[in-house]
């Protein structure tokens, strides 16, 4: 194994490590050493090899779970040309994943506390807003959408969906949360459509 491939090794060794302990015992339970221990990598010489600190490794998890969920999300999307029902079929998929992972779950509850407010936002914007901003901007486009300012509504959709992940995730009983739930966004999203 050349030396580029055995570092990159490690650096994912650390990441799944940190992934997997902070959807079980949450980020601020975790301690650095534990990560280096779970992932095998020696000492914590190696995690700083890779990240300054824990927070430049909350963001590469955070990466690594987004790019998961979009690979999982991508075949229940469904290929309505109506961009509102798109919508809304994409928040109740994603809904759907992440009522059943943890990952997700733990880094949507520490991600505010990790970062602040501010950062966060800016964090999730990066990564989950494009996917309501566009079909907001289609639906706009097509005369669909009630007059609104597109970015100010897909971010506060954003803030919604996740809260409503949350929400689900905390439900003494998710499977039926996330049905009544998601229910109610697809009736949110609906509320939307311009009446002729």
């Amino acid at each position: 194994m050349t030396r580029q491939a055995q570092a990159e090794a490690t650096r994912d060794a650390v990441i799944e490590s940190a992934r997997t302990l902070w959807a079980s015992k949450g980020f601020f339970a975790t301690s650095t050493a534990d990560i280096v221990e779970r992932a095998g990598v020696g000492t914590r010489g190696a995690f700083y090899h890779h990240f300054k600190d824990r927070e430049e490794l909350f963001v590469a998890v955070f990466a690594k779970v987004q790019a998961r969920l979009v690979d999982e999300l991508a075949p229940l999307l469904s290929d309505e040309p109506d961009p509102l029902a798109r919508l809304a079929t994409s928040m109740s998929a994603f809904l759907e994943i992440t009522s059943r992972s943890r990952d997700v779950q733990a880094l949507l509850i520490d991600g505010h506390a990790v970062f602040g407010i501010e950062r966060w936002q800016h964090l999730e914007e990066q990564r989950g807003l494009r996917g309501i901003e566009a079909p907001l901007a289609e639906a706009a486009a097509l005369g669909i959408l009630v007059d609104q300012p597109v970015r100010t509504l897909a971010e506060l959709l954003l803030i919604l969906v996740n809260g409503a992940a949350l929400s689900v995730a905390a439900h003494q009983n998710p499977k039926e949360a996330r049905v009544q739930t998601s229910a109610a966004l697809v009736a949110v999203v609906e509320g939307l459509r311009a009446r002729r």
